[in-house]
């Protein structure tokens, strides 16, 4: 998909859907994991540590994988802005659906050699209690890793880090949200001048 140049007006709508190659890439690792848990808990069959880590480990690749092999087939979108917010579908902890009048601020970041768009929340208590309790607990462990509570993988999406760090940035400012004309935090009129209705 072609993404909008500085100056030109945004679409109403921009979807982004990730590389079918990556997501089996992504499959086949998560498959090998499930694999090498698998051996851990048959290797380990007499000491409950370890089959409780290899019970953990098939429980959590085994969730990747059906994630990623689901991504692959359907090819679902995985991220979508548009005036109102945006959606984030990259990973299992996504969270979903965000309106930009909660969003405070949208940064190229990386973690761990890992690109990812860092999303600050106005109030992320708040955000984030909409959230089921297993993809709360996700963003709660990515916001104490990364600093950031909501975090967008753009591996497979075909656009950098910081070009949809300034894509969402734009999107926010022109909606109003924090920061954004007639949004909270927004400069006012001149000294003199009629705020606008």
């Amino acid at each position: 998909m072609r993404l909008p140049h500085p100056g030109e007006p945004l679409p109403p709508v921009l979807e982004l859907r990730q590389s079918p190659w990556r997501m089996t890439g992504i499959a086949v690792l998560a498959l090998l994991m499930v694999l090498g848990s698998l051996l851990v808990m048959v290797g380990g069959a007499e000491a409950w540590p370890l089959l409780l880590v290899g019970g953990f480990g098939v429980l959590f690749f085994g969730a990747a994988l059906v994630f990623a092999v689901s991504r692959a087939v359907r090819r679902p979108v995985a991220v979508r802005l548009d005036h109102e917010g945006f959606v984030d579908r990259t990973a299992l902890g996504s969270p979903g659906a965000v309106p930009w009048r909660e969003v405070l601020s949208v940064r190229p970041a990386g973690f761990g050699g890992q690109p990812f768009v860092g999303v600050a929340l106005v109030e992320p208590g708040t955000t984030l209690a909409r959230l089921p309790g297993a993809r709360r607990r996700l963003a709660a462990t990515n916001a104490r890793l990364t600093g950031h509570p909501v975090n967008l993988n753009v591996r497979g999406l075909g656009v950098s880090d910081d070009e949809l760090a300034a894509l969402m940035e734009r999107y926010r400012l022109a909606s109003g949200g924090p920061g954004g004309p007639g949004g909270p935090g927004a400069p006012g009129p001149p000294p003199g001048q009629p705020a606008m209705p």
